[in-house]
C-alpha cells in the first residue's frame, strides 16, 4: 500500500513455488515487477485482486473522506520477466468506507471488496468489464467481526469467503454467501 500516498507502486509478481521441503526455501525471485502510478495521483490503496480472464490486476483505493469515494482502477497484467511501467487508469469509483482488501473468484466473474463495515460483491457478466459492473450497485453483506479483518480470498467455490486478520492467533472464518445476496 501507498499510505503516505507519495510515490509510485510496484506489483511483484512470483511464480508459485514447488514447496517439496516446507521452510527449505526461504526466498522466491521476483519474476515481474509492475511498476505504476495512478492516472489521477497518489493513493492509499490494500485491496488488489488479480482477472486472469480479462489480463488485468484491479485496484481498490480507501476512502476515508464523505462523500465516500472508493476509486477502482485497472493496471494491464503482464507475465513477461523483468521490470515494466504502466498506469493504473481509473475505471469508476464504489461507496466503501475503508475498502481493506478484495479477491476475484476463480470464475472471475464475482469480485468482493471488504471493509470493517462488511462485504460488497460485484458480478460481472461475460464479455462485461468491471467498469461496466461497477455501474450497477454491489451487493452488502454483513461480515463476523475481526480483530483488524483486512484480509479475504474465495474459498473452495464462488460462494465461500475466507475470511482472517492481520493479528497473530485469529481464527480463520469460512462464510457462505447466500443465493439472494450473491445476486446482482
Amino acid at each position: 500500500p501507498d499510505e503516505g500516498e507519495k510515490r509510485a507502486c510496484r506489483l511483484l509478481l512470483l511464480k508459485e513455488p514447488v514447496l517439496k521441503d516446507w521452510g527449505a526455501q526461504d526466498s522466491v525471485p521476483v519474476h515481474t515487477t509492475i511498476i505504476f502510478e495512478y492516472d489521477d495521483g497518489p493513493h492509499n490503496c490494500e485491496s488488489i485482486a488479480v482477472d486472469t480472464e480479462r489480463g488485468e490486476c484491479i485496484l481498490v483505493s480507501k476512502s476515508k473522506s464523505t462523500p465516500l469515494d472508493c476509486g477502482i482502477y485497472v493496471v494491464p497484467l503482464t507475465l513477461k520477466a523483468g521490470i515494466t511501467t504502466a498506469t493504473a487508469r481509473r475505471i469508476g469509483s464504489l461507496n466503501i468506507y475503508n475498502a481493506t482488501a478484495m479477491d476475484i473468484a476463480a470464475d472471475n466473474h464475482r469480485m468482493v471488496i471488504i471493509s470493517f463495515r462488511g462485504a460488497s460483491i460485484v458480478e460481472r457478466t461475460s464479455g462485461e468489464t468491471w467498469g461496466d459492473a461497477i455501474k450497477r450497485e454491489p451487493v452488502f453483506t454483513i461480515l463476523p467481526k475481526r480483530k483488524g479483518g483486512e484480509s479475504v480470498c474465495f474459498g473452495r467455490n464462488r460462494d465461500e469467503l475466507l475470511l482472517n486478520s492481520e493479528h497473530v492467533r485469529q481464527p480463520l472464518w469460512s462464510v457462505t454467501i447466500s443465493a439472494s445476496e450473491a445476486a446482482p
